[in-house]
């Protein structure tokens, strides 16, 4: 934390930050802003971005791991490359620049978190994977 406040004061945009801390309203938090973006160089199957679809809130992330599994670009968010800040700019600006455009992605995010992730369907998933897991037995 300190190497990015560190960061931040060396680019000038200390003024620009809020170092939010510990918080225990993210979901209001989330539900409040214009765009979540995730600018990762790597990632698993990210849980904020299924949060900010599940909230309907237009995202825009790195098509890096699982994110380019649950971004469909246009449809339910944008994409754009790793260490591309004029690439990350350009989405944040469609998004605050066509509110149409960003309400119809987050809408469509939303549909999609609603039909894929359903409680059932990934209750039934991870049974499946622990049936799995307990049938191989201990690793030799």
């Amino acid at each position: 934390v300190d190497e990015v406040r560190a960061l931040a004061a060396s680019l000038g945009v200390s003024d620009r930050v809020e170092w939010l801390g510990l918080r225990h309203d993210v979901p209001q938090l989330m539900n409040a802003a214009t765009v979540v973006t995730l600018p990762s160089h790597t990632e698993g199957h990210p849980r904020v971005i299924l949060e900010a679809m599940s909230l309907g809130r237009p995202v825009a992330a790195t098509p890096v791991g699982g994110i380019q599994d649950m971004i469909m670009p246009e449809v339910t968010g944008l994409l754009f490359e790793v260490d591309d800040a004029e690439g990350l700019a350009r989405c944040i600006r469609r998004f605050t620049d066509s509110p149409a455009d960003a309400e119809r992605m987050g809408r469509q995010a939303q549909d999609y978190i609603r039909r894929c992730f359903r409680l059932e369907q990934q209750t039934e998933k991870a049974l499946a994977f622990l049936r799995q897991a307990a049938e191989a037995g201990p690793p030799r």
